[in-house]
């Protein structure tokens, strides 16, 4: 079945008569999605970027000691960034790679910024090394979030010059980046006070665990104190459980329950979608407003 799979996807191709291809960009139709719009669909915002978005990046390499790797981090924020303003948002953004390539995350937070909906926003992309690392890092790992807290955090503020505001400090990801964003928090609360977990992979548990119905990361954050963290969670309705078992959809409700009875301040949303980032570019940008929005 996996290898049919794999052959599946290895020969997909964007349907030729499809007029919104996406990403627009992609260099052939095997990297292009076919998708579906209707009329009424809800606005993502910050996309398309635009024309005049014009965000300064900055690149550095990040050595970890404690992860015993290293990887190219992407900065990006406003050009004539005041790093003394107390308005600046810190996003650490997981899957940094793909929320450059398919989100162009740098563009449309420079766009939601010049509109004055966000304040200025300095955005980490922290990218995978590879899938291997992904799925050992992301996953509810005690000691990354230590090296994000101790080691990544430090050399952000040496690079920006800010400060970084455990509540103005976020984390968001997508899938497993949005497991991430929720068990960093728990771990390390005092730097990062936001989460952002888009299709968070919530039905994940650590081996060995036994289940008892309610999934590990909500049932963590119901075996403690509540702590000073405000969230935005959201899951596709498409993203439902088979043969019984509890999906994302089921296990971000469940998550959002728990949470919302520990008196969290919690964000909830619901898309008509699946697992990608055609629905992740509109979400990213719908949990910063959320969080960080500025009022009218």
């Amino acid at each position: 079945m996996r290898a049919r799979r794999v052959a599946i996807l290895a020969t997909a191709q964007m349907d030729p008569l499809n007029r919104h291809p996406w990403p627009s960009a992609a260099p052939d139709r095997f990297n292009q999605d076919s998708t579906v719009v209707l009329r009424n669909a809800p606005a993502q915002p910050g996309t398309p970027p635009a024309a005049e978005a014009d965000p300064e990046l900055k690149r550095f390499t990040f050595d970890s000691g404690l992860l015993g790797n290293s990887r190219e981090i992407t900065l990006s924020f406003p050009r004539g960034l005041d790093p003394a303003d107390p308005d600046i948002v810190l996003a650490m953004i997981f899957d940094g790679e793909q929320a450059m390539n398919r989100i162009d995350a740098p563009r449309m937070l420079d766009t939601l910024t010049r509109q004055g909906v966000l304040p200025p926003v300095v955005a980490v992309l922290i990218p995978s090394i590879d899938s291997q690392t992904r799925g050992k890092e992301l996953p509810g790992n005690p000691l990354f979030a230590q090296a994000l807290a101790e080691e990544l955090l430090p050399r952000v503020a040496a690079e920006t010059g800010i400060r970084p505001d455990p509540a103005r400090t976020v984390l968001a990801g997508a899938s497993y980046g949005g497991l991430a964003a929720a068990t960093v928090a728990l771990e390390c609360p005092d730097a990062f006070g936001n989460a952002i977990a888009m299709s968070g992979s919530f039905w994940w548990a650590p081996e060995d665990t036994a289940a008892d119905g309610i999934p590990h990361v909500a049932a963590a954050y119901a075996g403690r104190e509540r702590l000073p963290i405000r969230f935005f969670l959201s899951a596709g309705l498409f993203e439902t459980g088979r043969a019984g078992t509890a999906g994302i959809l089921e296990t971000s409700r469940q998550l959002r329950d728990v949470l919302r009875l520990q008196g969290y301040e919690v964000a909830w949303r619901e898309y008509v979608g699946g697992h990608d980032y055609l629905i992740w570019r509109g979400v990213l940008a719908d949990g910063l407003i959320a969080l960080f929005g500025k009022a009218e």
